[in-house]
């Protein structure tokens, strides 16, 4: 806290200012509020409190204020919140300078977002009016306000009710931002912060049964900003055949400055236009801010009205425009890549706001997204172009939206793959910048005259430039990187939709890039980066992970390229060939893995096995079997039962008659058996007991097999397994049926234990 206090003593030193991100950062790292003791704390909230109630030291007191909000306790935030806000709202309405400001509405956005958690501070902001607050906040200037619409967003939030009487004059303000200048597509400008503002303005008609009536007020709120731009696209494509019309309403109720003033319109029309296009382009992103806003849980609006105007904005085709030969209409075709460009971040916004609703619309966004690719390319161009990168980097991030939200349920175009796999290709490795140019006597040339006169004329050769553009390689690795993650959501999504033939090409292709990628002393232009390059590897793995059943991918190529790739310079695109490794590692580990996947994809993937059917279809059949069926079924079973049942009883008895003869066989064999015992025991009396134990062994070996092959000759005397063999008859083993047990012979314990008993004359 002491280093703490020394800076702040020198806070009317500028190197404090210039400086003080850092040291609000160091206090975030600290933590020092957070952890200091109470009475320091207190007295520093005194020192802040006392600066901020002076107006030249007001702006001294912001600058502390803000490095102590974030880390301000609930009980010191909720007993000096009011005081706090009111101050901010002072420097705001007072003319202090633009950073003053800018400090102000970001501890007033901290304190306001933190209000769900303070009770007693809501109920005391709700119960002040917001009448000069947030009129402040909706005129500020273009130096602070980015600042303003922010805190006026999270104002709105808070306390909608507060700002209802004040209705009219914040939406003037806001849709002022209509005409703001244009930034950089893609780019967070004051016209979005406007957007997320005036999605959030209260609205009269926002009553009605709860959620439903706040979606359809919104819904109402924006078919204004469609009609404004159907209104703009009328006055820019007046002359122009559309291939389709769109009739929604061009009526709206909202107050809009006019396009053109008295004279300008024969002095200057291309200023209409511009003015035009420029309003038509931050409608855009009103719309947009309008349907992401987190502020709209819903909003009530079909969704052919909500695209129409992307459908519209996107069939107005490049090459048609350039027929056109009016000074309008030129204009109007070298702005319109640029509208094209807003229109497809438009339409990302809307996809993720429908969700699966975008099926019925596929085949309409697929062909107008294909036709916008096909203008950027331009016939016989020079090699390093960078002509339509930008649309065709926005048209394929929206292609893989498009994709992933769809669940791949459509088939890819295949001349959209073909401009696909362009882009993903390395182009040549040598790049000529200049040409060679000869010096001194080398660019000497000698030449014979025409003329009648002998002599030669002497000429030095033209040192001329080369024709062809600088390459930005930062572009083309942009577009080849964006194009490999659209290849990767077609194999994760739409491996079961596309045909063999696309997939083999995608495989094939992906592969040979990578083999001309991997391992090698001079990578390619377009690969320089190491983001594509890991772009590159996702897309490789991304090709085991999500085989086709009809194109099984090479395991072992797609290892060893991955294996190449984990030892490049590049940590990320090591970490991204680990991470697939692994992934492609479990695959091979466990074969199953891929059907498995198949068949947890779900009802709206291709079934490929026939067993399936099968099932499905034996499980049908069940079903629809009528009770008149189910009878006679029953009937023919009882019937089959009993002819069972008469074969088995047929069976039992042929096997007793058997068993008979087996019986009379065994008696007349044990007769001729004891004959040979008595002759062998004759000649065995004085072996050893360890070749009585072997005989034995041999004995219950032969009277098991005589057991298997005959039931019935159980009760005949143990004999040698020769001579049984030699004297018994060999007979095949009875059926058993299903009622009958089958026999279990003794064990080679109990045939031992009755053979030792047993006396030498049995």
């Amino acid at each position: 806290m002491e280093v703490y206090e020394n800076i702040i003593s020198r806070l009317h030193q500028r190197y404090f200012s210039n400086n003080s991100h850092i040291i609000t950062e160091a206090l975030q790292n600290t933590g020092l509020f957070q952890s200091e003791a109470r009475h320091l704390l207190e007295s520093h909230v005194k020192h802040i409190n006392i600066l901020l109630s002076h107006k030249k030291t007001g702006e001294d007191g912001i600058k502390l204020l803000l490095a102590l909000v974030p880390q301000c306790p609930l009980v010191v935030l909720t007993k000096q919140g009011e005081r706090w806000l009111r101050f901010c709202a002072q420097v705001i309405n007072s003319g202090y300078c633009a950073r003053a400001k800018i400090d102000a509405c970001q501890s007033m956005i901290i304190i306001l977002k933190g209000l769900p958690n303070l009770p007693e501070l809501q109920r005391t902001v709700l119960s002040k009016p917001a009448a000069p607050l947030v009129t402040d906040l909706a005129a500020a200037d273009s130096l602070w306000n980015c600042a303003a619409l922010e805190c006026l967003y999270e104002y709105l939030k808070v306390s909608p009710g507060q700002c209802l009487p004040h209705k009219t004059v914040l939406e003037e303000h806001i849709l002022g931002y209509l005409d703001n200048p244009l930034t950089r597509v893609g780019q967070s400008d004051a016209v979005s912060r406007a957007g997320k503002v005036f999605a959030a303005l209260p609205l009269p008609g926002m009553g009605g049964s709860g959620a439903q009536g706040r979606a359809e007020a919104r819904g109402r709120q924006l078919t204004q900003l469609l009609a404004v731009a159907h209104s703009l696209m009328d006055y820019l494509f007046d002359g122009i055949v559309e291939r389709e019309s769109y009739r929604h309403t061009r009526e709206y109720t909202i107050h809009l400055a006019p396009l053109e003033s008295l004279g300008e319109i024969s002095t200057d029309p291309l200023q209409t236009r511009l003015a035009a296009v420029t309003r038509l382009v931050n409608s855009l992103k009103f719309i947009a801010e309008m349907i992401t806003a987190d502020v709209n849980e819903s909003v009530t609006i079909a969704p052919h009205d909500l695209l129409g105007v992307i459908f519209r904005l996107l069939q107005a085709d490049i090459r048609t425009l350039s027929k056109y030969l009016s000074q309008e209409h030129k204009m109007l075709t070298f702005l319109m890549p640029s509208l094209h460009q807003h229109c497809l971040l438009l339409l990302r916004d809307v996809l993720l706001s429908i969700g699966e609703s975008v099926d019925m619309y596929f085949g309409v966004i697929a062909n107008l997204l294909l036709s916008t690719i096909k203008t950027t390319t331009i016939d016989n161009q020079p090699e390093w172009c960078t002509s339509g990168q930008q649309t065709r980097i926005i048209a394929y991030s929206v292609m893989s939206t498009v994709v992933e939200v769809s669940c791949g349920r459509h088939q890819p175009n295949p001349y959209l793959v073909t401009l696909i796999l362009d882009d993903v290709i390395p182009k040549a490795q040598r790049v000529t910048l200049q040409n060679k140019q000869t010096k001194g006597l080398a660019s000497l040339s000698l030449s014979k005259k025409k003329s009648k006169k002998k002599g030669y004329s002497v000429t030095v050769a033209d040192c001329g430039s080369n024709t062809n553009p600088l390459p930005y390689l930062e572009c083309f690795s942009r577009v080849a990187r964006v194009a490999l993650s659209l290849i990767e959501a077609l194999f994760t999504y739409a491996t079961h939709s596309m045909t063999q033939k696309i997939q083999q090409l995608l495989q094939t292709s992906v592969m040979s890039v990578a083999a001309a990628v991997t391992g090698v002393t001079t990578i390619p232009i377009t690969y320089k980066d190491g983001k594509t390059r890991a772009q590159l590897y996702k897309t490789l793995g991304s090709i085991a992970t999500h085989p086709h059943p009809g194109c099984p991918p090479s395991y072992t190529m797609i290892v060893h390229l991955l294996q190449k790739g984990h030892q490049d310079s590049d940590t990320l695109v090591a970490s991204t060939c680990q991470a697939a490794l692994g992934s492609v590692s479990f695959i091979m580990a466990n074969p199953k893995i891929c059907s498995l996947m198949h068949t947890m994809k779900g009802p709206s993937h291709h079934n490929t096995g026939e067993e399936d059917e099968e099932e499905n279809l034996i499980q049908e059949d069940e079903n629809i079997i009528s009770p008149e069926e189910k009878k006679g079924k029953d009937r023919v079973s009882e019937d089959q039962t009993e002819e069972e049942e008469d074969k088995v009883e047929e069976e039992i008895e042929d096997i007793d008659k058997d068993d008979m003869v087996e019986e009379e066989d065994a008696a007349e064999n044990g007769e001729e058996i004891e004959k040979i015992l008595e002759e062998e025991k004759e000649d065995t009396d004085k072996e050893d007991m360890v070749e009585e134990t072997e005989a034995a062994e041999d004995m219950a070996g032969s009277i098991n097999k005589t057991h298997d092959g005959d039931e019935g000759s159980q009760d005949s005397a143990p004999t040698d397994e020769r001579t049984i063999a030699q004297h018994l008859p060999s007979r095949k083993k009875p059926k058993l049926s299903h009622n009958e047990e089958p026999v279990i012979g003794p064990t080679l314990d109990e045939m031992l234990a009755d053979f030792v008993d047993c006396g030498p004359d049995d």
